[in-house]
């Protein structure tokens, strides 16, 4: 299969899972020196979608019940440096004027498969976000909960490195462990 335009209307999971297959029948899996590739692998996925579209898939509102949704494992697909600032920009458009409008919130982020090397591969996106977001006073913030599925063993070591942004929340997070995150999500998306 060849490289083409994919449109935003069609499946972008599949989409992205076709051109992951694609870059992987071309270029033989790395077993060392892993993150040259994976960033050649998100180049090919950006160039390929529509931007907006993968964005929509990674963060999202469901108006309803007042969450707001990240997932994680869509971000490591395309997620490159060239594309933090656009991100936090659609981020900001999605989610601050429907914040406005809404008495508290909750935020659940699904981290499944979250590892050290992806933790430090995505640590100046991590940055920027810190930068963008300083901490403020607890009673002003319209989010009472935040869910975080898929919880690696290594939370502990990440947490630590974003206290600053995350210390005032402490108590409002709830942590889903690998066994646990699938039965929630699934309640999350069908209740």
């Amino acid at each position: 299969m060849d490289s083409f335009f994919i449109s935003s209307n069609d499946n972008v999971l599949e989409n992205i899972a076709k051109l992951q297959e694609e870059y992987y029948s071309k270029n033989q899996k790395n077993i060392f020196f892993k993150q040259k590739q994976k960033k050649e692998c998100a180049n090919n996925i950006i160039s390929n979608m529509d931007i907006y579209s993968l964005f929509s898939k990674t963060l999202f509102i469901i108006p309803e019940k007042r969450i707001i949704y990240f997932d994680y494992t869509v971000f490591k697909t395309y997620m490159t440096a060239d594309i933090f600032d656009s991100f936090l920009e659609y981020e900001y458009n999605l989610t601050h004027a429907w914040v406005k409008t809404i008495e508290s919130y909750q935020l659940h982020i699904n981290i499944q498969s979250l590892s050290i090397s992806a933790f430090e591969r995505y640590r100046s996106f991590i940055d920027k976000v810190l930068q963008r977001y300083p901490p403020i006073c607890p009673n002003s913030i319209k989010m009472n909960k935040l869910f975080v599925y898929y919880t690696p063993s290594m939370i502990e070591q990440m947490i630590n490195f974003i206290s600053p942004l995350i210390s005032h929340l402490r108590e409002k997070i709830v942590f889903y462990s690998k066994t646990d995150s699938p039965r929630y999500l699934c309640e999350l998306f069908t209740t």
